[in-house]
């Protein structure tokens, strides 16, 4: 029969033991310092180095969901004569909750969509996060790629998309094969229901936050943070990607959001309380 000091030991060991894999569970892919990270490929990026995204970054807490870009595209986008509007951007980032391909969320509305800069081919009414979102192509009119098929035909270097590390993932992905025949690199919201706002975070705020693209190598010109509610998203399993308007580059990230995600001030307690009732049983045993 257990005496109180292991009783309680034992009903905080399993407390925290708990709360780490509910941390776990809410934080899929590469894990660093509360950041979910998809690191994308160095060069893949057709037309130069500006269109090269380096990597994608998420982190969840009970308040809010930070997401960060880092890249050589600016947010306000690159001056070309070759654009439509003489402007190449950003295109939105979409969150797949879906489980299925992206042509299938995009057919049913279904998709979610954050649109972070103003001036874009978007045809969001404003920056914000966006449910009920169908998507569409901006690619040929950015002068560059409206196909997955054209992509790959056309540059020499096989473009990954972070954590769709290979053609095969990106293809099966989208198009739910492995040929991607003409499937069109929906990179904009078309249609969808503003549902909230975002607020943008300085790379100062980020860093305190435990952002830290550095330690993978992964730091670009530019690092755009922003961060929502996290009410406005689902508690499920998420497929999260973006391209740049002339979808010369891209990337993706796997991850899960979870119903309650301990604050780690939260974690520290339990240790602290743990540690002291691990004191506790010592005397007693003495």
């Amino acid at each position: 029969m257990m005496n109180k000091a292991t009783l309680i030991a034992t009903t905080v060991a399993s407390t925290i033991a708990v709360g780490v894999v509910s941390t776990q569970a809410a934080q899929a892919g590469t894990l660093h310092q509360g950041w979910n990270y998809s690191i994308d490929a160095i060069g893949d990026g057709s037309g130069g180095s500006v269109y090269d995204i380096k990597g994608l970054a998420i982190k969840e807490t009970t308040d809010d969901i930070y997401v960060s870009i880092s890249a050589n595209l600016p947010l306000a986008g690159v001056e070309s004569q070759y654009a439509t509007d003489h402007n190449v951007g950003w295109g939105d980032l979409f969150f797949d909750f879906s489980g299925g391909t992206f042509n299938e969320a995009n057919a049913n509305q279904s998709l979610f969509a954050v649109n972070f800069a103003t001036g874009t081919d978007s045809d969001a009414s404003e920056i914000g996060v966006y449910s009920n979102v169908s998507a569409k192509s901006v690619g040929k009119q950015n002068r560059g790629y409206d196909t997955l098929k054209n992509y790959y035909k056309n540059w020499d270097k096989p473009m990954t998309m972070g954590d769709l590390e290979t053609k095969d993932a990106v293809y099966s992905y989208y198009a739910g094969n492995t040929t991607g025949e003409n499937t069109l690199i929906n990179n904009v919201i078309d249609e969808g229901d503003r549902i909230g706002d975002i607020s943008f975070v300085t790379d100062q705020e980020a860093a305190a936050a435990g952002l830290d693209f550095g330690n993978f190598n992964a730091l670009g010109d530019e690092q755009i943070t922003f961060k929502f509610d996290r009410s406005l998203l689902p508690s499920a399993s998420y497929i999260s990607h973006l391209f740049a308007e002339c979808a010369n580059d891209g990337v993706a990230l796997t991850g899960d959001l979870a119903k309650d995600v301990p604050e780690p001030s939260a974690m520290l307690g339990l240790a602290a309380f743990g540690l002291l009732a691990a004191r506790l049983r010592r005397r007693n045993e003495a």
